[in-house]
């Protein structure tokens, strides 16, 4: 797989200029291991996993733990939007995959998450359920795997509208 090297640069650049940055070092690991460079690579893996507080105290951790909440919602939230889907099944996947990707961040980040930033992220999560749910209403299983859909997405709208952001009401 050919990468572009300006890829490299983008990544190496918001790495210095964020060293605490975990999407820039887990992406610039990601780039080198599909290149096959195992040792930037394997660098890249040693900063994240540093950066998340592995291997560290428990005072660092309630930091670290919504740096990686905010780490992986980052990546839910751009997950979907992969240019290489090709079909819905290939889109379906991706949105569980986002959905669980916020689930995860959500567990990670627990009660440090602010009340605003989790409601933002529950509206992303409900307008994933409706994208969702326009790939499935004509397959032949809809009806059951639709109604968990529905319900999950209006759960979280109903969360959203809590929010004092006049973009989610």
């Amino acid at each position: 797989m050919f990468i572009n090297p300006c890829v490299f640069w983008a990544f190496r650049s918001i790495c210095k200029e964020d060293p605490g940055n975990l999407n820039a070092w887990a992406n610039l690991g990601f780039v080198y291991d599909t290149q096959k460079r195992e040792l930037d690579a394997e660098e890249c893996v040693d900063k994240v996993s540093y950066l998340m507080g592995v291997n560290s105290g428990e005072d660092y951790q309630e930091e670290t733990s919504l740096l990686a909440a905010r780490c992986l919602a980052e990546q839910a939230y751009v997950y979907p939007y992969d240019v290489e889907l090709d079909s819905d099944d290939n889109l379906r996947e991706r949105l569980m995959s986002a959905l669980s990707l916020y689930n995860k961040a959500l567990h990670y980040g627990g009660h440090l998450i602010p009340t605003e930033e989790k409601q933002c992220w529950y509206f992303k999560m409900a307008t994933i359920y409706v994208r969702l749910d326009q790939i499935i209403k004509n397959k032949d299983d809809s009806e059951y795997s639709r109604l968990f859909h529905y319900n999950k997405g209006l759960k979280l709208l109903k969360e959203t509208l809590e929010s004092e952001r006049k973009q989610h009401k």
